[in-house]
């Protein structure tokens, strides 16, 4: 008798509040269309900042094949991060406010679709960089723009409908020139990893991302 492949290891992690609360009915639809064929899934749920880099840590060290982020870019980056270097691959559910790096993946929106990208669990790999030691797996801003992020994240989450407002009297109020002069005088440690995080995507084969470290721009 043949022998049949081992199914693959997943660990869904969500954020429960990120976004506008998008995913509260996740649980119901991993397990309406996760092909349990292929994968053993179990699902978690982050408790504050830091704890979803604590969770893809531990699964790491557990040896899982695949870590679904369920949640924003902040969400994406925490979970992502710990995955670097590893051969862990990282999926993504956007239910976040921005959802950036989904955006530029062009992974679906729709939970059916996202979660089958992540059945079909190809992989690609991406770049991803650290500033001051942090590792980050999208986009960081120096100056006005990290100003802004940092008012946005400090802000009470029914503002956030109203950031473009916020952000329009904060250009009219706000030397610019001098945020960015002070965000540059504490810059430094900029350093770009090619290809070390693994991602399952929509782009013309689905993927899977993983996120490799290199010291070549040590």
């Amino acid at each position: 008798m043949e022998e049949q492949p081992r199914k693959k290891d997943l660990l869904f992690i969500i954020n429960p509040i990120s976004g506008i609360g998008k995913q509260k009915n996740i649980e119901e639809l991993i397990r309406e269309f996760t092909d349990t064929s292929i994968f053993d899934y179990t699902v978690k749920f982050t408790k504050g900042p830091g704890h979803g880099t604590e969770l893809a840590n531990e699964a790491v060290a557990s040896g899982v094949d695949v870590v679904v982020a369920i949640g924003g870019d902040g969400t994406v980056n925490e979970i992502g991060q710990a995955l670097v270097g590893s051969e862990i691959a990282l999926g993504i559910i956007p239910t976040g406010s921005g959802n950036g790096l989904a955006r530029h993946l062009k992974i679906p929106f729709s939970f059916e679709k996202a979660i089958d990208v992540i059945n079909h669990c190809k992989i690609r790999k991406i770049d991803t960089a650290t500033i001051n030691g942090q590792i980050f797996l999208s986009i960081a801003g120096v100056g006005y723009d990290a100003f802004v992020a940092k008012k946005f994240a400090s802000a009470p989450k029914e503002a956030s409908l109203l950031i473009s407002g916020l952000f329009l009297t904060n250009i009219l109020n706000t030397n610019r020139k001098n945020i960015f002069s002070r965000s540059m005088g504490k810059l430094s440690g900029v350093k770009l990893y090619p290809s070390l995080l693994p991602i399952p995507t929509n782009l013309e084969t689905i993927l899977l991302l993983i996120l490799r470290q290199s010291s070549m721009m040590a």
